[in-house]
């Protein structure tokens, strides 16, 4: 405690035994004091009274509240596996019928599947205790029926019915309105060791903004305390009824809570529900074409596939069907369904697209460069043609011609950042590595999670002899794709021109078994292991380099050096 409030009770202490008789009579205030009940002894009554709780524990309690014994009753905890890692987050029923579950995109992402688990009572008690509540025998399963990354939403289905009490909660009939008391409920959150998680507060304003993940909704702005492990939760009115689904929270204010409002929760339902139990043909389409999006191709080609039964010849289907076999990896199938929709309609521009990234993927980079052409001559108000074949031309080493297709995109729609990332990776690839990494500088917030950004920048940052940032930035690239050989190499580069051996060692011996015969790979391979110690093995690496390209005279001098001196 401060030295003032020590000193304020002992002066408060002293002028009440200090006071005139005629103010505080002592022996009568003592005498009063007397009689009161000793906290021992109170404590002895309470323990004789009857318990009306004799079968609660620590993990147990009694329910009080009703808006959030009404909430207990829908919400559940989320929880699938990512890389080997438990990720959880919080959902609720919004149609008990048909078993549906809505949460927030972000909380499954990377799932077609996941385990819920419903509140437990033992005894009409709720069990709190996630080492009793989560076993694995109570787990529900739940498949993924729809997601939206761009609201943050998703919907799940129960593979069986619901617990007997189960029941949906209803969506409001409107917006809430600042002032308004809210309620939250989530399963676990990150800061407390317990489950179902209970939070209030008030509504600041209703507004249309950015989320958590830098897309646009209309938002329930709250003063509500909410964590990790709230998302996806429902956000309800006094009433038990939804008018916000939980997001996310400003990280840089106090106090501001972001919820995805009642108007983009029923936006995101009027398609998702469409996708529950899809029959005609632009039902499963939709819906093929939605789990494409969020990155579930395997059920995306069972939909159209069920589609292209009911509808042959429609080349929109059998292009949708040729890019889900190409993101399983099935290019001669994807290739074959994409020349079909072609036959059916010579100037479906997507299909021809579609054979131009087949073509790229193959390295045929002159028939991908005639594919997207292709597609620009059947519909040039696309910016994403033009960059697909922009970047062919790039990798052509045919930079005026790429940077003539980026202009174009870019006229299209000036605010295309695939356009201005691609303009930054011709202009490093040309050696411009101030103008290219200014212009990756400009756009990283939409390309935060792009591996190949953090390449190229980190490529500018080393070329320009800033290595400390460099190895920031490829350490960044490596994280989002450990198999970036040529983030490793020039990691690598960096690494070492800061004499950090022992760090560039994994980097140099990823990039030397992907490119053992590049020279300069094998040499600093080389360098790294002599600068940790690995002497004999080190020259050997440097003496083969020198084979792969008796020319390079830096390698040469190299090899001499080590050889004379160490």
């Amino acid at each position: 405690m401060h030295p003032f409030f020590r000193s304020a009770g002992c002066v408060l202490l002293i002028s009440v035994f200090s006071c005139d008789a005629g103010l505080i009579d002592v022996p009568v205030w003592a005498e009063q004091q007397a009689k009161k009940t000793t906290l021992a002894e109170k404590l002895q009554k309470r323990r004789e009274l009857p318990s009306t709780s004799a079968q609660a524990t620590p993990e147990t309690q009694a329910i009080g509240n009703p808006t959030y014994k009404r909430m207990l009753q829908s919400v559940v905890l989320i929880e699938h596996m990512v890389d080997d890692a438990s990720c959880r987050g919080t959902g609720w029923i919004v149609d008990a019928d048909d078993r549906l579950i809505v949460t927030n995109h972000h909380v499954i992402e990377g799932a077609e599947n996941c385990q819920i688990y419903f509140p437990e009572f033992i005894d009409g008690r709720l069990n709190t205790d996630p080492a009793t509540s989560l076993a694995p025998s109570r787990a529900f399963n739940a498949r993924v029926v729809d997601s939206d990354q761009t609201l943050d939403l998703a919907l799940l289905q129960l593979d069986r019915p619901l617990p007997k009490d189960a029941l949906a909660l209803e969506l409001a009939d409107k917006s809430a309105t600042p002032g308004q008391r809210v309620h939250s409920l989530a399963g676990s959150t990150i800061g407390s060791q317990s489950l179902w998680i209970y939070s209030t507060g008030h509504v600041r304003q209703i507004v249309r903004g950015m989320m958590a993940n830098d897309y646009e909704a209309v938002l329930l702005e709250s003063d509500m305390a909410t964590n990790q492990g709230n998302s996806g939760g429902p956000v309800c009115d006094d009433d038990g009824k939804v008018v916000a689904v939980v997001e996310g929270h400003s990280t840089d204010a106090r106090l501001v809570s972001i919820y995805i409002d009642l108007q983009s929760l029923v936006e995101y339902l009027d398609l998702a529900l469409r996708c529950v139990d899809p029959k005609t043909v632009e039902d499963l389409k939709l819906a093929a074409q939605r789990h494409l999006t969020e990155g579930r191709p395997t059920i995306a080609l069972s939909l159209v596939t069920r589609a292209t039964k009911l509808d042959a010849e429609s080349p929109e289907l059998l292009t949708l069907r040729a890019w889900c076999r190409f993101e399983l990896d099935d290019p001669t199938s994807a290739e074959a369904d994409f020349l079909e929709a072609i036959k059916i309609d010579r100037n479906f521009a997507t299909a021809h697209d579609g054979l131009g990234h087949v073509a790229w993927q193959r390295g045929e980079l002159k028939d991908a460069k005639k594919h997207f052409t292709n597609a620009i001559r059947n519909d040039a108000t696309d910016p994403e043609y033009l960059v697909s074949r922009g970047n062919v031309n790039r990798h052509l080493e045919q930079y005026a011609d790429a940077q003539r297709d980026f202009d174009a995109a870019l006229k299209i729609d000036p605010e295309y950042t695939d356009a201005k990332c691609s303009t930054a990776y011709a202009q490093i690839d040309q050696g411009d590595f101030e103008l290219g990494l200014a212009t990756l500088e400009s756009i990283i917030e939409s390309h935060a999670q792009d591996t190949d950004f953090f390449y190229y920048a980190g490529l500018a940052l080393n070329n320009l002899g800033r290595h400390d940032e460099a190895v920031d930035t490829l350490q960044a690239a490596i994280t989002l794709d450990a198999e970036n050989v040529d983030a490793h190499d020039v990691l690598t580069q960096s690494l070492l021109e800061m004499k950090r051996f022992a760090d560039a060692l994994p980097s140099a011996s990823i990039a030397r078994n992907a490119y053992p015969d590049d020279a300069r790979v094998t040499f600093r391979y080389g360098l790294a292991l002599v600068g940790t110690g690995n002497i004999d093995e080190g020259i050997a690496a440097v003496k083969r380099a020198t084979q792969l390209d008796p020319q390079d005279e830096e390698i040469a001098d190299a090899l001499r050096y080590l050889r004379q001196n160490t």
